[in-house]
């Protein structure tokens, strides 16, 4: 069973869910901003937080799990690994009011032919030295590194960009435009990443009148920078 942080309020049903490492505490500052318009729960996703660790983590492992909350037709906003499970929320479940998504759309360390104007080689290179980084962080959590090495691996095997122009159900995807402090030396690599990701989200939305793109001039840690602008955007996302 997955351990819920119910921030209160009323309305209609809001589940957020958090990016890998997170908890569900992560929303508090966008939570509090919303509770006027919503009920307002947020999960800690399988392995962590309060919620046990699966066998082997998998994205239809933790939907099955997101399902058994029993949540009325909730709008689902998601970031990071969050907003790729928010997306596949959508594809599942037609009847959902809303989705949005907070940089949840690809893992950076995706195919060669996502990484707009580098040489398949170039890239290639920048690409494992990006994931050679990205493994040693994980000596850092040895504890959760089998865990976190799962949930990679299903973000690298899974990319929600193509599910985007088929998808029925109003869904907003929120880009972050700056990179991380401490990342410079990807700076290059992660220019093409974003080129890639933004000419294949703006096919994906010119094909699907439901899907609207959103830049936030903000780094992948959205949740602690632009709460206010979060919120803003789920709120006009579900018509509030």
């Amino acid at each position: 069973m997955l351990a819920l942080h119910d921030f209160g309020g009323s309305g209609r049903e809001l589940l957020l869910l958090h990016g890998t490492g997170g908890a569900s505490g992560d929303w508090a500052g966008v939570a509090e901003l919303l509770v006027h318009d919503f009920h307002v729960v947020a999960v800690d996703l399988p392995g962590h937080g309060g919620s046990p660790a699966p066998a082997q983590w998998s994205f239809a492992e933790a939907l099955a799990e997101l399902a058994e909350i029993g949540l009325d037709r909730p709008v689902v906003a998601g970031m990071s690994l969050g907003g790729m499970l928010a997306v596949h929320w959508g594809v599942r479940h037609q009847d959902c009011p809303a989705v949005v998504s907070f940089d949840g759309h690809r893992s950076p360390v995706t195919a060669l032919a996502n990484y707009r104007g580098l040489t398949a080689d170039h890239a290639a290179i920048r690409r494992a030295e990006l994931k050679a980084s990205f493994d040693a962080m994980l000596s850092m959590f040895p504890a959760q590194r089998t865990m976190f090495e799962q949930i990679g691996a299903a973000m690298a095997a899974d990319d929600v960009v193509p599910a985007l122009a088929e998808l029925r159900v109003p869904t907003t995807m929120v880009v972050s435009t700056l990179d991380l402090p401490g990342t410079g030396m990807y700076r290059e690599l992660m220019a093409a990443f974003r080129a890639g990701l933004d000419a294949d989200l703006r096919r994906a939305a010119n094909s699907n009148d439901r899907l609207q793109i959103t830049a936030l001039p903000t780094t992948h840690a959205m949740h602690l920078e632009a709460p206010q602008e979060m919120a803003g955007i789920i709120r006009a996302a579900a018509g509030g």
